[in-house]
């Protein structure tokens, strides 16, 4: 499976088992462009805060994918980010970037179009991404070691989900087989951007 930033999947339209494109279709991606189906996604709640905004999808081969993000490598663990870090990303839209995180714990609204959505527990940094590189994986300042999921942000800050919350959310994580790289189970690879998306 895939992670990425649910509204890069089109949720809340989509339907488990919808096909996934790439390039997506505001890149004129077609249903002749398909590379999986999504597999599972958690619903934002308008009603009450949530802590995440994130998806799976199956890909349809496992020739389609790579456990390396572009520019950075393979992620080798699971990490915590803390006020003052600097984390890096590479996303669709502004490739790699960095930025100092500036708080661990945030409270926000976010704007899904036609609604809104409040989430808590939230890492905030410096401007990291823009549209187009929502699901990209925020990673710690060495490239070893997965701290975030970037879903939103706005022409100052942007918005990362803690990879904690993401991961017991999805449910419980399997430690890797021996020889394997990623610290991610399912197997459960990072929907880089560049990789996929093209759908935020």
């Amino acid at each position: 499976h895939v992670l990425a930033a649910g509204s890069t999947l089109q949720f809340p339209k989509a339907n488990i088992g919808d096909p996934i494109y790439q390039p997506g279709p505001y890149d004129g991606g077609t249903v002749n462009d398909t590379v999986g189906s999504l597999s599972w996604y958690k619903p934002i709640d308008t009603e009450n805060s949530n802590l995440i905004d994130a998806a799976l999808w199956q890909p349809s081969s496992p020739d389609l994918m790579s456990d390396e993000i572009l520019d950075i490598g393979v992620p080798r663990g699971i990490g915590t980010a803390k006020v003052g870090d600097i984390i890096q990303k590479s996303g669709r839209t502004t490739g790699l970037m960095s930025a100092e995180v500036i708080d661990i714990n945030a409270t926000v609204n976010v704007g899904y179009g036609d609604f809104k959505a409040d989430f808590h527990n939230q890492i905030i940094t410096d401007i990291i991404g823009s549209p187009g590189d929502s699901g990209s994986a925020s990673m710690d300042n060495s490239g070893t070691n997965l701290v975030g999921l970037l879903f939103a942000g706005s022409q100052y800050v942007t918005i990362h989900n803690h990879i904690n919350n993401v991961l017991n959310a999805i449910g419980p994580i399997t430690p890797p087989l021996p020889g394997e790289t990623s610290p991610l189970a399912l197997p459960l690879m990072l929907s880089n951007a560049l990789m996929l998306l093209g759908l935020a």
